[in-house]
């Protein structure tokens, strides 16, 4: 799970498609990662 800062909620209220955008970018890329090293890629 990934969550932002509370100090973040209003700037993510104002700019919802950019703000759930990177941080649905930023857990892919690290699942991405995470899996290769639990895959021994």
């Amino acid at each position: 799970m990934f969550t932002l800062p509370r100090e973040l909620a209003p700037l993510a209220l104002q700019n919802k498609r950019l703000i759930y955008g990177l941080l649905f970018r930023s857990s892919a890329a690290t699942r991405h990662v995470r899996g290769r090293w639990w895959l021994g890629w």
